[in-house]
């Protein structure tokens, strides 16, 4: 099966940015946008926009917070989504920290 590839343009680069920076993820933006992740952050580093940060280990002095969002009821996946990283980072950081 031959899978389209769907660019995104430099007329979309602003919105995409702007949402970007407001906190969705590069899948979500892919669904936005109809196409991968991948092709999400091939654009945005295109227009100089840099990569938030991520973590495959989540700092000590995060850790509470993590805590606080888990108290709240915010799922494994809802809180890496926040912080840039996967549900297993999140469950792992505060795995160690109890």
């Amino acid at each position: 099966m031959i899978r389209s590839r769907i660019a995104i343009t430099d007329d979309q680069l602003p919105k995409l940015r702007e949402l970007y920076e407001d906190g969705l993820s590069l899948k979500q933006l892919g669904e936005i946008y109809g196409c991968s992740h991948t092709a999400v952050s091939a654009a945005l580093k295109r227009g100089g926009v840099p990569p938030r940060q991520t973590w495959s280990v989540i700092p000590p002095y995060k850790v509470g917070e993590l805590e606080e969002l888990r108290a709240q009821g915010w799922t494994y996946q809802a809180i890496g989504e926040r912080y840039g990283c996967s549900r297993w980072t999140v469950a792992k950081a505060l795995e160690r920290a109890s």
